[in-house]
């Protein structure tokens, strides 16, 4: 009996090993579900991502490719932060393109670490390099700032003056990339006809900022946190990978002017929330207090007297089956796959909520799908603006 060629074998387990590899990425690929557009169209938001970057400064793109790829995703806002103290090319690139609403701040490079501010004039001054001063600056030129990446790449070197910074990013795609790239070579092929898949796939973890952002809102309230896309290249992979969203009465105005001013208004105070948007769009989550009449959005400072009745509260989106966590000072102290929730919080501190899909999906289950921005509840009697950290009800 003749043994069959060594060249044959090889072709064969070559081919067994392609074909199991092919069915790996299907099976990978199964896992995201088809994107259900528009599951809500009752809800009114505007949607958007931040810190981009092009060839103002390290981006590979020009603001062409950005607005390009933000009509395919369908967002309404882009922020560009080319680097510079600041880049005067980049904010003088502001107004509305083909429909995309295209705004612009700075990322600078300071003492602490990288910082970017937004909604500063295009005509502004130089920005001091010492972070303290820069914040300050900006604050004055009618602007505000967020630092950046805080525990990668460049990271932030923490000081005690915190609440002179309006946020901090939770996460951005950039880090993700560089600390995942190693092991994401077997997915390239999805940057040929999967993305989403591709970009879910760089997905980790990622505690520490989460960790620093309960932590300053307990010592330097308010503190909001900013998903941030960091992209400098792949626009199309990425822009639709992080987002905030903006939940508005109305649509943008036409004006570019007014349109700027009610984004950067509600980036400044805190009335957004953050999503993973490439394994399903977010709208229609809410998280909101009521007390008597009176309505607070997400980012809102509630003062409460003794004995007065607020009520906070949350709805998901009904289109996939997820869980709601609800914190409390960083500590989770409900869990409900309800759709809605009605809480009545008993102790002043900082609210939030995180949604997590538990529906069979290629997001990791600990990862957030929707982080919102805070809620805090003060007494009215304390008028130190510090609310004294508890763990427990």
């Amino acid at each position: 009996m003749t043994k069959p060629p060594i060249k044959k074998i090889i072709y064969s387990l070559i081919s067994l090993i392609l074909f199991s590899y092919l069915v790996y990425l299907f099976n990978v690929a199964s896992l995201l579900p088809p994107v259900k557009t528009n599951p809500n169209p009752g809800e009114k938001e505007i949607v958007g991502v931040f810190h981009l970057h092009t060839r103002y400064s390290d981006g590979r793109g020009q603001i062409g490719d950005l607005v390009k790829a933000a009509r395919y995703h369908q967002l309404d806002f882009i922020i560009l932060t080319d680097h510079g103290r600041p880049n005067y090319a980049c904010l003088q690139s502001q107004g509305w393109r083909e429909g995309i609403l295209v705004l612009a701040g700075s990322e600078l490079s300071t003492s602490r670490g990288h910082l970017v501010a937004l909604a500063i004039p295009d005509s502004i001054s130089p920005i001091p390099r010492i972070a303290e001063e820069a914040a300050r600056f900006i604050q004055k030129e009618g602007g505000f700032t967020i630092i950046a990446h805080p525990y990668s790449k460049t990271s932030w070197t923490w000081g005690m003056e915190n609440e002179i910074y309006t946020g901090l990013e939770l996460i951005d795609a950039d880090t993700m990339l560089k600390k995942r790239w190693p092991s994401l070579w077997p997915y390239l092929p999805f940057l040929l006809f999967n993305q989403r898949a591709f970009a879910l796939k760089m997905l980790t973890p990622f505690p520490s900022p989460f960790r620093q952002w309960d932590f300053l809102n307990q010592t330097n309230p308010p503190i909001y946190g900013f998903f941030s896309c960091d992209a400098h290249l792949m626009y199309k992979t990425l822009l639709n990978l992080f987002c905030l969203r903006l939940p508005l009465e109305k649509k943008l105005p036409s004006e570019f002017h007014a349109s700027r001013n009610l984004v950067f208004e509600a980036l400044r105070k805190g009335n957004f929330y953050n999503s993973i948007d490439a394994v399903q769009p977010a709208i229609g989550f809410k998280f909101w207090a009521e007390k008597g009449k009176q309505i607070y959005p997400m980012g809102s400072i509630i003062e409460i007297f003794p004995n007065e009745t607020i009520r906070l509260k949350i709805r998901r989106p009904e289109s996939v089956a997820a869980e709601i966590y609800l914190l409390y000072n960083g500590k989770k102290i409900l869990a409900s796959f309800d759709q809605e929730i009605n809480y009545q919080p008993i102790q002043p501190g900082v609210y939030r909520v995180e949604v997590y899909l538990r529906e069979r999906s290629i997001l990791p289950k600990n990862i957030p799908w929707i982080v919102s921005n805070p809620l805090f509840i003060r007494m009215a009697k304390n008028d130190s603006h510090t609310l004294q950290p508890t763990t427990s009800f």
